[in-house]
């Protein structure tokens, strides 16, 4: 390897690529979750991209307030703000109480950094291999 930045960069620019194949998983988790309710595995894959997609804003509006203010605390923001929607988005999709689709938030938060972890552990190798 000639430059060490060049990889870093290699694999950071496959990241939408990888999330994007992520997304069906994390569908068929919330299938399995909110399993009792009358939607389809379309209708939560829509909500997946959706919520997603917020996700992605998100992250594009906190690098963009990064780099104009040199802060990372407006990173924390978004982060936190992103939570925020997807618990009341959580709550407004699929009507339930707040204590169920509290406890789901949690459980699929947990499932969602296990599942980012793994596959973000993948993607390093599959990057070493076709590097």
């Amino acid at each position: 390897m000639t430059e060490p930045g060049s990889f870093a960069s290699y694999a950071i620019g496959k990241l939408p690529f990888i999330i994007f194949f992520f997304i069906p998983v994390f569908t068929l988790i919330l299938w399995l979750t909110f399993g009792r309710t009358n939607y389809t595995y379309m209708e939560h894959l829509v909500f997946a991209f959706h919520s997603q997609t917020t996700l992605f804003f998100l992250m594009c509006f906190s690098v963009f307030f990064h780099y104009l203010f040199n802060s990372n605390w407006l990173t924390v923001l978004f982060i936190l703000s992103y939570g925020i929607y997807l618990f009341f988005a959580l709550r407004r999709f699929y009507k339930q109480g707040i204590l169920k689709t509290l406890f789901k938030f949690v459980f699929l938060n947990v499932i969602f950094v296990i599942l980012a972890i793994t596959t973000t552990g993948l993607a390093i190798l599959a990057s070493f291999a076709v590097y």
